[in-house]
């Protein structure tokens, strides 16, 4: 009986949560403004990016809707261990990793139990109360042979990155990194699934007419 209470309890929560997500959407932005927080899934306010979202993002299954048209998948231009590259027409994303080095960065620790909850005064994604071990160094896009400018908020709280792994036998590629053109030709999505359990998450950064306007950050479990 106890078990079926919190499992009715863990329900309500969720729709109580999701109700709220929805009501407190901003209509006058496409994604929510990193410095609040509300850069969740179910707090964007364009259903036309949400839809195309849900085609390839885990929390975006739950949304329950596709594209009116598939979105394009850029192929691999290269991989090795610590680098990707994508590339489709005039577009490419190159995406490079490397360790996490404290010395260069502030942190800030719980000070009876030493957990570590925020980074250059910032909360942090990838690992939970710990220090991270690995970084995103660059994240470069080009559309239309035009180089993205990418604000360094939109990346620096952003830890425990995956990228690709090479099957030498098989000759294959796993990635846990993908990028996305809309049909239109008008948004590209550059997506990762990073971390793991239980700190996995997902985060898409989305660009639009040649221009970063946001990113999309949920646990991916």
């Amino acid at each position: 009986m106890k078990g079926i209470l919190i499992i009715c309890l863990s329900f309500f929560l969720l729709f109580f949560d999701l109700k709220e997500a929805n009501c407190q959407r901003d209509p006058a932005l496409v994604v929510t403004h990193p410095d609040r927080k509300k850069e969740g899934f179910f707090y964007l306010a364009d259903s036309v990016i949400a839809s195309e979202l849900a085609s390839f993002n885990f929390v975006g299954r739950i949304y329950g809707q596709k594209p009116s048209e598939p979105l394009i998948s850029f192929p691999i231009e290269s991989v090795s261990s610590n680098t990707v590259e994508f590339t489709h027409e005039n577009h490419s994303v190159f995406i490079e990793t490397g360790r996490f080095r404290s010395n260069r960065h502030h942190l800030k620790y719980f000070r009876m139990s030493g957990y570590l909850y925020k980074i250059d005064g910032r909360y942090f994604w990838g690992i939970d109360g710990k220090v991270p071990r690995r970084q995103i160094e660059t994240l470069q896009v080009v559309i239309d042979e035009n180089h993205v400018i990418i604000p360094s908020f939109a990346y620096n709280d952003i830890f425990e990155p995956n990228l690709c792994i090479r099957y030498l036998f098989s000759r294959t590629v796993s990635c846990d990194v993908a990028v996305y053109l809309s049909n239109d030709g008008e948004r590209i999505y550059v997506y990762m699934r990073n971390g793991e359990i239980p700190s996995l998450y997902e985060i898409t950064w989305i660009f639009r007419n040649g221009k970063y306007i946001g990113r999309v950050v949920d646990f991916a479990y």
